[in-house]
């Protein structure tokens, strides 16, 4: 039971990791001036927390999924420098 309650613990501070670098990668996509660049957050949020299809973050952008995608993409390489730090370049 202990054993279990220390990941339980450890996964509740990453959780808060990955939710508070998720909050700063709002912060740097808000801040852009690039309408692309302003919705990465906004297409990781709904795909990957709110668990909406594709589909439905294209529709919601009026974008074509391949749009979505590449923004999806991009979007995932900056989100991993500010989890993982500068060593993900290295990869």
């Amino acid at each position: 039971v202990s054993s279990l309650m220390v990941n339980r613990a450890k996964t509740v501070k990453i959780m808060n990791y990955v939710d508070e670098a998720l909050n700063n990668y709002k912060i740097l996509c808000d801040a852009s001036s690039q309408p692309n660049k302003s919705r990465r957050h906004t297409i990781l949020y709904k795909m990957y927390v709110e668990e909406q299809s594709i589909e439905f973050v294209s529709g919601y952008f009026d974008k074509d999924r391949t749009t979505i995608l590449r923004n999806r993409d991009e979007a995932l390489q900056e989100f991993s420098i500010l989890l993982f730090g500068i060593d993900i370049l290295d990869m």
